[in-house]
Order: structure tokens, then sequence, then C-alpha cells
């Protein structure tokens, strides 16, 4: 049962269709001298001011007007350190090759409606124990962010003010279920092999009809169906089913708003057309200006593995499936037919191809606090796309982007020009009177709280007559080493499948 999570991946596969306290500790005199002295450092440094760096890469596949291919997608995403030191979770979170599932609309929906399954590999301002290489969350989003669910154990949660989650306040914690006894699922996310640099991940989803249909949902008559959105993966180490989102996670709602019913995962097919793309929602940076006011801005360095002499591969081999690949012969051997034989029926698959040259692009550095100065870069230097039928990545203009060691490294420093557009220049065009050459890009020390459970003594939340004491644990404790600086010690549990509880801290 002691099954580390040391998931490495593997790299160029064949098409394969699966779904397969120190100021606090200060005296008071000296703590004020600090403050005066801190003061009077800033002065002398005002022009130096936060600032995030943003930006996103659509990526498109062709239209499919088939709607009957409604049962998910598979995908395969490169993993690689996006930065070459972790540099903590404040003003850091970024995807790297992702999608974005959501249903296909009824024409009932309301106008402000957003649901999706949106997860994949990258960092995340609750990745708590990260490091240069990514994890992967689950990242399932009901009814306009009601609630969200990560993994298992893992998902929205209000914090206590030690820094620990509040189990008081389900959230989405209790929104996947585990399926596989072969792999560990820390709340963080599911740890990938350090060192990874381009390795593909396989993974997707598809709804099994795991649970039965509810005609009524927590006493109400609010109907739930069976649809449970099921992830599959394939890495070296792994290959098959891992976990589920819980129906009910998707229909608690509707339990505040009947209009909703009916509008869900737990009923609803998927739309074929997955939204793909890489999302850098905030990366650290900072803006000054020169002795003449004109604005310069340094950020971290963003880097890609080397997949050709000047390109990288991100996203390959997307496919759509329909009921016919696999629910219709699960729902037949659930309703006492025979039992599903490895593989899945080939009507139900389709394979996309990339089109438009794979898509667009943004990128923006902006300060953070005032937000006027916001503009656009211009990225001439990168360009998504298409390097084959089914292969997705980035090109790089090799006189701007370094390449060493089988790594593309992106410029650090950028003036803004008279058309109000970032545009990169080199170290040594930036002013000395900006002090960005001598001033670094703010980080974070990686929090090293420990994830608690309730199973824990030092738990602020106790509840006796919960699942994690009654009926209780079934075996365990183990623990094991998930690569990451971390040891997790977990039980095993027998609800619908099964579960896992976690304390997951650092080693």
């Amino acid at each position: 049962m002691n099954y580390k999570n040391h998931t490495s991946l593997f790299k160029n596969p064949i098409r394969n269709n699966f779904i397969g306290d120190f100021f606090l500790g200060l005296p008071l005199r000296v703590r004020a001298f600090t403050i005066v002295f801190a003061t009077l450092f800033y002065m002398a440094e005002a022009q130096t001011v936060e600032a995030r760096r943003t930006g996103f890469a659509w990526i498109n596949t062709e239209n499919v007007t088939d709607t009957s291919f409604g049962s998910g997608f598979t995908m395969y995403s490169a993993a690689w350190p996006i930065f070459k030191n972790y540099p903590g979770a404040f003003n850091f979170q970024t995807g790297l090759g992702s999608s974005w599932l959501t249903t296909q609309r009824t024409g009932t929906e309301p106008v402000d409606f957003y649901t999706t399954i949106e997860g994949g590999l990258g960092w995340w301002g609750d990745t708590r124990f990260a490091t240069e290489t990514p994890k992967f969350i689950m990242g399932g989003v009901s009814h306009n962010f009601f609630a969200w669910a990560n993994g298992t154990g893992a998902g929205q949660s209000d914090m206590l003010p030690n820094g620990q989650r509040d189990w008081s306040t389900p959230g989405g914690k209790y929104g996947v279920a585990q399926l596989s006894n072969r792999l560990l699922w820390a709340p963080d996310g599911l740890n990938m092999a350090q060192g990874l640099s381009g390795e593909l991940l396989g993974y997707g989803y598809t709804p099994l009809p795991i649970t039965d249909p509810m005609t009524e949902t927590a006493g109400v008559n609010i109907v739930t169906g069976n649809q449970c959105w099921t992830l599959f993966m394939n890495a070296t180490n792994f290959k098959g089913p891992i976990s589920f989102f819980l129906p009910t996670f998707w229909t608690k709602p509707v339990l505040e708003n009947p209009s909703l019913e009916g509008l869900y995962f737990d009923t609803r097919p998927s739309d074929p057309n997955v939204g793909l793309g890489v999302e850098q929602a905030d990366f650290p940076a900072i803006i000054s200006t020169d002795a003449s006011g004109n604005h310069f801005a340094k950020i971290e360095r963003i880097q890609f593995p080397e997949s050709g002499s000047n390109n990288s591969f991100v996203i390959n081999q997307v496919t759509a499936y329909s009921q016919n690949a696999l629910w219709n012969d699960m729902n037949a051997w659930f309703s006492g037919g025979a039992a599903v034989q490895p593989g899945i029926n080939s009507t139900g698959i389709l394979n996309l191809d990339f089109v438009d040259n794979g898509g667009a692009m943004i990128g923006e550095i902006s300060q953070v606090a005032p937000d006027d100065l916001n503009h656009e870069i211009d990225l001439t230097y990168i360009e998504n796309v298409q390097q084959s039928n089914d292969v997705m990545g980035f090109e790089f203009d090799l006189n701007i982007v370094e390449k060493s060691n089988g790594i593309f490294t992106l410029p650090e420093y950028f003036r803004l020009d008279t058309d109000n557009k970032w545009r990169p220049i080199d170290e040594a065009a930036v002013p000395t009177s900006t002090s960005l050459l001598t001033t670094n890009v703010p980080t974070t020390p990686r929090s090293e709280i420990p994830y608690l459970t309730p199973m824990e003594p030092d738990c602020l939340f106790q509840d006796p007559s919960g699942p994690w004491q009654s009926p209780g644990p079934t075996a365990g404790p183990f623990t094991a080493d998930l690569g990451d600086g971390t040891t997790v010690t977990y039980y095993w549990y027998r609800f619908i499948d099964s579960a896992c509880c976690y304390s997951c801290q650092s080693s």
C-alpha cells in the first residue's frame, strides 16, 4: 500500500489515444530604527516599484461541429521549469500548456455563467511546497467559482490565522474521489519528477457512470446526474484512471438556485471545442525610470526547453471523445452486461489538428499600485506556431532570445517606447540611473507550513463523528517521500471507492 508519487514523465510519445520571527523578536528601539532606515532606503530607490508581467497564448484546433463528441478530451502537455529558480508563491501563478473544458450550452444559462475543468501543469498561489518543477491540479470550477476542486482532499479552502486550512468550511476539499491506489495526490498538487525539461504528460477527462443518478440532492428535489468526470493520465510509471469529480460538486450551487438545475457536468456533455492555451497569470517584475523620466522594466527570465533549433513543443495530440469511446460499454457493464475489456471503441475517437498556425498571443507589464502604468509587450521575439498537424509550440528569434544547454531564455530588460509598447533591450542599454541592474526582482520564501487534516491532534478542526474518525481509515499510516522536499503521511479510507487522508509537511 506504500506507493510513492515519483511521477516521471515520458518524452516524444507515439500517438496513443488513451483514456487511459526575526523582526518581532527585536527590541522596540531597534525595530524603530529599522523602520526609519528602511524608509530612507526606499526613498533613495523610490523610482523602482513593484510590477507584474502577465500574458496569454491562445491555441486553436479545428472546429468540431459534431456535438456527439461531448465526452471529454485527452492531450499531451510539456513539463519544464518556467524559471531557473522558483521565486515563491507571491506574485507568481502560471500554467504551462493547459485546457479549459466546459459544458455544451442549453440556451437557458444565465448571462453570468461559468463552469469548467481547467487544471493542468503549473504553479499557483496556493502551491505550498513548490519547486522549479511544475505540479498538476484538476481545477474543477463549479458555478462562477462557488467552489473549486483541485484533487483528492484539495480545493477551495478558508485559511486560519496560523496558516492552516479551515476544515469547517468544506469548499472544494471534498469535491474529488480517488480511484487508483497506485498514486499519491498531495493537497497542493500531483508531483512530477524533479528535473523535467520538456517531457510530455498525457492527461484528459471523460465521464464514467460510477455513481447512481439521484432524484434528490441533500434532501431537496434537485436531480444530480451520474456523470463522474474521470481524470486519466499517461506517464512513464502510471497509465489509467486516477480520480473523478463527485457529481454533487457540480450541483451544490443548484441547492441555492434551483433555476440552474441541469446545466452542469453531472448531466451535460462537454463542448468538443476545448479551450487550449498558456496562461501566465502573474510573474514578478519591477519598473523604474531613468534620469529623463523614461520607463524601464525588469522581469524574471522566462525559459523554454529546446525541441528544435529555434522551437519548443508545448501541446500535442488533442483528441475528443463521444460516448461510444467508453461510456456506453461501461454503462452496459454496470447495468449487468459484460465486463469492459481494456481499450476503447475507435468509433468514439476524434483526433484534432491545430489550425490558423496556432492562435494568438499577448503579454503585458504593469505597475502593481497604482495600476495606471499598464502596457503591452512587443512579442516579436516569440511566436506560437503550429509545428505539425498535431504539435503546437513556440518559435524564437535567436537574435533576441538566448539559447544555451538546451534552454531558450527570454529577455530580462524592457524599455517603454513612445508608442507605449515594452520592447526588449540588452543589459548594456539599461541606464544605471534606473537602479534595475542592482535591484533584484522580488522573491518570497517557500511556505513550510504543513498540511494537516482532522486526523492530526494539532489540527484545530476536530469532528469525532466525521468521516475522518468514524468509521475511520481501513489502513495506515504510511509515509512517502514526494521528491519536492516533503514527506506525506497518509491513510486509506473506503467511501464510494477509495480516498486518501493526508498530512503533508516539509522534510
